[in-house]
């Protein structure tokens, strides 16, 4: 099967003529690269007479081993079996060319003006949903960066520190290492230091797999699209098996499109109906919610390091925010505070 016959538009990702003859599919009529995607190559496939697919192709790196396309496969085909249609059908893997084949769907990317109460319901219910036969998904691996122990939480997020610390000798263009030096890693070793004691005391402790949920991971409506009222989900490359406590500091740590604060009650008093103690959860929310902020912090520099600035050119895609709007904006979230709600104020309906 050749693909000459489609309509290309321009673009230099030559990659997809050779992996589409080796797919279950015939000739496309024309070939879309979509826009949108900060990791991987992504392609609106159209024919004559079947509905439109999406060919997505892996970024893969040795810096970066994580299994995203196996991830993303396997959490579609385990949230596509439990009923779950606001996502898109995951149809074929060839993991020799590291793509896959899904359904397209259609949808708005969705601004910040346009959230509401009935969008944040609808996050809800798609991980009340994802977890209601979780004991189903055992074939899932662990998700990106999961934390099974407070430890884990604490190691992962001084893991992105000294990478970025590393990544700020070679900028010296920009303040990135006069911000690591006097507020991000003071304020580290700040916490880090107040909570000594209490990871020597917990140092051994593991969540049980009862106490951990199936998480779509980079979860929030910078990965969604809207068909009229309708959310649709898409991108779980990082998903998999973590602690719903992580899940829901992601949620609202993610600074692409701020999950409201006011929803934190109600976001709360979802994820610890999945705990056997909720008051143990609770607690564990308000620990760590500041080092996960540091961590997206972090996230936010991404583009300062080497694994960074391989993922865009991989990808294609054009920077949105210079590097010092993205300083600018980890700046900021560093200053933004505490949890939301603390977690001795139980949400309203949690018995």
């Amino acid at each position: 099967m050749k693909t000459k016959a489609a309509m290309l538009d321009k673009t230099d990702q030559i990659d997809v003529d050779k992996i589409i003859p080796h797919l279950p599919i015939p000739a496309p009529t024309r070939i879309k690269p979509l826009s949108g995607g900060a990791n991987n190559r992504v392609y609106k496939l159209e024919f004559e007479d079947q509905p439109s697919l999406v060919l997505k192709e892996y970024f893969q790196d040795t810096l970066d081993q994580r299994p995203r396309m196996l991830s993303e496969f396997l959490f579609l085909q385990y949230a596509w079996k439990s009923g779950l249609r606001i996502i898109p059908e995951p149809f074929f893997l060839s993991q020799p060319h590291n793509a896959a084949l899904y359904s397209y769907v259609d949808g708005l990317p969705i601004t910040p003006d346009r959230v509401d109460e009935g969008l944040v319901e609808q996050v809800i219910h798609f991980f009340l949903r994802l977890n209601e036969n979780k004991q189903e998904a055992l074939n899932l691996s662990d998700a990106s960066e999961a934390c099974f122990s407070l430890r884990e939480f604490f190691e992962v997020t001084e893991k992105r520190i000294l990478r970025l610390q590393s990544a700020s000798e070679l900028h010296t263009e920009c303040d990135l290492k006069l911000f690591i030096q006097h507020e991000l890693w003071p304020r580290w070793l700040e916490y880090k230091n107040r909570y000594k004691s209490k990871l020597d005391e917990e140092s051994g402790k593991i969540l049980s797999m009862s106490n951990r949920c199936v998480s779509p991971s980079d979860f929030g409506f910078h990965n969604a699209l809207i068909q009229g009222s309708q959310l649709i989900f898409i991108d779980f490359e990082y998903a998999g098996w973590d602690d719903p406590c992580k899940t829901l500091c992601d949620l609202f740590c993610q600074p692409k499109i701020p999950f409201p604060k006011t929803a934190f009650p109600d976001v709360l008093n979802a994820f610890a109906k999945f705990t056997e103690d909720p008051e143990s959860f609770f607690k564990r929310v308000e620990l760590v919610y500041p080092v996960i902020q540091m961590k997206w912090c972090c996230i936010m520099l991404n583009g300062f390091t080497k694994i960074g600035r391989n993922r865009r050119t991989f990808s294609h895609s054009e920077e949105i925010y210079y590097l010092e709007k993205q300083l600018l904006l980890a700046r900021e979230l560093l200053q933004r505070g505490d949890v939301p709600v603390p977690s001795h104020r139980h949400p309203k309906g949690l018995n």
